[in-house]
């Protein structure tokens, strides 16, 4: 029950997060790249924790290694991005929305063999990312402005937001073997 709480708190903050980024999408560019490289060296160091407490005595243990080591390196080089080299965030985040908005489109094309109902939400979600990640290389490389990528940040902000509260909200299904 407390794990539904704070994923909706989660939600809630990410959602208001979100909306402050996008009544000033100049400024918040580099509260983006702050954001995104300290969530990645977080990630980083919670692997590099799960490794030395238990992942080193798993089978596979040094894959966790390695990709806490990558997660630290790649937060630390993100933080060290000054506003000249920022581009490079640019495109991080729309490639990165891209290739969320194609595994959406294949996990869509997956339920649907499995007629599963909510295929099409996946579909519409993964359309639209690829949409925004186009929008941004063309407001970036065309119209030279990051706006763009910070509304991009934004709503896929407020869309992982949506579905964490979604996922809080909704009932388990306890399945019992007999």
């Amino acid at each position: 029950m407390t794990k539904r709480i704070v994923d909706v708190a989660i939600g809630i903050i990410m959602i208001l997060f979100a909306l402050l980024l996008m009544m000033s999408p100049t400024e918040g560019f580099p509260v983006v790249t702050m954001i995104i490289g300290i969530s990645i060296f977080v990630r980083g160091a919670g692997a590099m924790i799960y490794y030395f407490r238990m992942a080193k005595h798993m089978v596979g243990g040094k894959y966790v290694l390695y990709r806490g080591i990558v997660y630290l390196d790649l937060g630390l080089f993100i933080l060290s991005l000054t506003n000249d080299q920022l581009v490079y965030m640019i495109f991080y985040i729309a490639i990165m929305t891209i290739l969320s908005g194609v595994v959406d489109l294949l996990r869509a094309r997956e339920s649907k063999k499995l007629k599963a109902p909510q295929w099409i939400f996946s579909a519409v979600w993964g359309v639209v990312c690829v949409l925004f990640g186009i929008a941004v290389i063309v407001s970036m490389t065309v119209f030279h402005d990051t706006a763009a990528a910070v509304y991009v940040y934004a709503g896929s902000l407020i869309g992982g937001a949506v579905h964490r509260i979604a996922g809080a909200l909704r009932r388990t299904e306890i399945v019992y073997v007999a």
